[in-house]
């Protein structure tokens, strides 16, 4: 009953110790704040954690979306993602490889130019969604607001995955052209039929 009793504190004291250890790398930084540090994330983001982002890429007759996971593991940034596309022709599923952003310098600072861009050029007027960013209970949106707006938007997003995923067709492909616009309707139809009321 005495070895019971000496080794009854010493399974606690273990216990302790591995609960602590698991949740340290995010008690090691409980100050980040998404709408301030999503713009440094290598220096900001704890250790372990994951920002989840979601792209609405639908424009015109296109429609695709794509879904992120950012995640820092020992100092660094991966990427990792999926998502869809359709020219009204049947959709493509296609995912996304783990890439590291700090396999160089220029994929973190595309990504950093990318939230800079969005926050600049946030449309004054109440828009919709573009790219919506989530950590843990936290969530950041990106509008826009129009075509042309929403448009520029998308050539920026796709640019900068272009430079992380260049093998990646989904990133590479050409926008079908816009339908032609409906003919104009004959000039006779615009002008009411004034012949049998006039007189000179």
């Amino acid at each position: 009953m005495k070895n019971y009793i000496v080794l009854l504190p010493i399974f606690w004291l273990l216990v302790s110790c591995n609960a602590y250890d698991e949740e340290s790398p995010i008690a090691a930084n409980p100050q980040f704040h998404l709408a301030t540090d999503v713009y440094k994330l290598q220096q900001t983001l704890p250790e372990g954690d994951t920002l989840f982002i979601n792209v609405d890429l639908s424009l015109c007759v296109a429609s695709g979306y794509d879904k992120l996971y950012i995640t820092k593991k020992k100092d660094e940034l991966y990427i990792v993602g999926k998502g869809a596309y359709s020219f009204g022709a049947g959709i493509t599923y296609f995912t996304l490889p783990t890439k590291s952003l700090d396999y160089t310098h220029s994929r973190k600072v595309l990504f950093n130019n990318l939230f800079d861009y969005l926050k600049e050029n946030e449309p004054e007027t109440e828009g919709h969604t573009f790219l919506e960013i989530q950590y843990r209970t936290d969530t950041l949106r990106y509008k826009s607001n129009g075509l042309g707006d929403k448009g520029a938007k998308i050539d920026e997003y796709v640019e900068v995955m272009q430079a992380i995923y260049p093998e990646e067709e989904c990133y590479n492909l050409p926008i079908p052209p816009l339908p032609p616009p409906p003919p104009p309707p004959p000039v006779s139809a615009c002008i009411p039929d004034v012949q049998e009321d006039f007189e000179p």
